[in-house]
């Protein structure tokens, strides 16, 4: 026992050393220090705040004390990916570093716990970041230890087979009490999570928002990432998550419009992200995103689907208090852009054309103030029918919408959509990475909104001095990050806001290379 105790400490201590200490020996001619997180400088190990020991072959705090004497002053510490399977040897750790308060067990083969040890709550009860990722832990379990930290801020419990966040002990409480078992359950999560602002779910098996709901409680969850689960729809509606201000919801198999629609009912959300869904491989460019109501026969042929910013305008156009999307800013003119582009779409949609004057002017001076919006939206008056409130269900934002931007027609509208036509030209700048035009400088071009890549091409050719059988035509929207690839208008036959190119962006012209 004694000897696997010494091989212990010489895992936990000689790691510490090997990774951050200033040692000369003859190994490291240059006196420095080693390992991934060298910093150049000679640092003690009893300063230390930040310790990363991932698959390091720790298994154990070993003699009492040798942690707190070498490098009692870590505050965070990963042990990920280390032979742990017993929740003793982290007591033995983290009781001697009183500053713990972000501990990182991912993949660690942890054995369940049917009580916790009378040290647990002084041992772990600081902590502010817990981090149990592919551990197959039970979400039972979690709240078991949970109970134990009543400062818990941040929580990541990805990749551990979890099918729903309602725990099995609320819903006896319930049952023996007769009480209501929703409420019991977000009682129970209140008292287990009182201080959780940040949930990490990334890769489980939720399979329904359902499964969700006992979150919804928290009061003070912000931040939610439920990213590569099985959730298929989300409701028209939600109530609770009144703090929840980012949510993630990547590779979810979501395919229906209703559920992005449903989002913009969470008070105080305001950044999302919504990459990878079947939602958006199947939206089209005629009419955009938009079903037409059941009464009405599909009389048009399946166009094509859209591009990403399409997309991006679709998602913008429909949540209204959106403020960041897939990481990358809503800036005020592309919400504008974006809500006249989806009421364009929707046009192509209506039961019959809305009669003139049923939607009232609003106010100059900017945007109007909510108490206006409602104002205006009571004066609208538009034509009733089934058909009208189906449409109007489909599309809950379509009537605010209209008080905030009139009525908008589609591009090539006839004389019925000459009115509008400042509305679909669009500013944008063009400028060529060809050999023969590194001189000249970018240009800014009002385009109409309808005018084809191929009409681009042929301007482009004029401008740049390269054939429109050479160029390749990439469209980079406003705001984007320097990282950020552009999407590429490889179909001549479609239109600029088939592409959902809109003003603020840049259209960048390539030359296809001739061997």
């Amino acid at each position: 026992k004694n000897s696997i105790s010494h091989m212990a400490v010489e895992a936990f201590v000689a790691q510490v050393e090997k990774k951050y200490a200033y040692v000369t020996d003859t190994a490291y001619t240059d006196g420095g220090l080693v390992g991934a997180d060298r910093a150049g400088r000679e640092q003690a190990l009893h300063r230390l705040e930040r310790v990363f020991l991932p698959d390091a072959g720790v298994t154990g705090a070993g003699e009492h004390g040798a942690i707190a004497a070498a490098c009692g002053a870590i505050e965070e510490l990963d042990l990920e990916g280390n032979p742990i399977s017993e929740w003793q040897p982290l007591l033995d750790i983290a009781v001697q570093l009183p500053r713990l308060h972000w501990l990182g067990l991912n993949r660690l083969p942890l054995q369940p716990l049917d009580a916790l040890p009378d040290t647990f709550g002084a041992t772990l009860g600081g902590l502010r970041t817990l981090c149990l990722s592919r551990t197959g832990m039970a979400w039972e379990q979690l709240l078991l230890i949970a109970s134990a930290m009543p400062h818990l801020a941040e929580l990541h419990f990805c990749a551990n087979g979890v099918v729903s966040l309602e725990p099995a002990s609320a819903r006896g409480a319930a049952e023996a009490e007769g009480g209501e078992e929703g409420r019991a359950v977000g009682n129970l999560l209140c008292e287990r999570l009182p201080a959780l602002r940040t949930l990490w779910l990334e890769d489980n098996h939720l399979a329904s928002w359902e499964g969700v709901a006992p979150l919804a409680s928290l009061p003070h969850l912000e931040a939610l990432n439920l990213s590569g689960n099985r959730i298929a729809s989300l409701p028209r509606a939600h109530s609770g998550f009144r703090s929840l201000r980012r949510l993630l919801l990547r590779s979810n198999p979501i395919s229906d419009w209703a559920s992005i629609d449903g989002l913009d009912s969470l008070p105080a959300l305001s950044d999302a992200a919504l990459r990878d869904l079947p939602l958006f491989g199947g939206m089209s460019a005629g009419p955009r995103g938009v079903n037409p109501p059941p009464s009405l026969p599909r009389t048009r042929p399946r166009p094509a689907p859209l591009g990403a910013s399409s997309q991006r305008r679709l998602v913008i156009a429909r949540m209204g208090s959106l403020a960041t999307l897939n990481g990358s800013e809503v800036r005020r003119r592309e919400r504008e852009d974006a809500e006249r582009f989806y009421l364009r779409s929707l046009s192509e949609s209506y039961p019959e054309p809305l009669p003139e004057g049923s939607v009232p002017h609003a106010p100059p001076g900017g945007a109007p103030s909510p108490e206006q919006l409602e104002q205006l939206m009571r004066r609208l008056q538009l034509p009733e029918g089934e058909a009208w409130s189906a449409f109007g269900e489909e599309h809950p934002r379509w009537r605010a919408l209209l008080c905030l931007h009139g009525v908008q027609r589609a591009a090539g509208g006839g004389a019925a959509a000459s009115g509008t036509l400042s509305a679909e030209l669009i500013e944008l700048t063009l400028r060529s990475t060809a050999a023969a035009a590194g001189h000249l400088p970018p240009l800014t071009r009002r385009l109409p909104s309808s005018l084809p890549v191929k009409s681009l091409k042929a301007m482009a050719g004029a401008l740049f001095k390269v054939e429109p059988a050479r160029q390749v035509v990439l469209y980079s929207r406003p705001g984007a990050h320097k990282n950020d690839i552009p999407e590429s208008l490889d179909d001549e036959l479609k239109r600029l806001c088939d592409y959902g190119v809109i003003g603020g962006g840049e259209i960048i012209i390539e030359e296809e290379d001739g061997s």
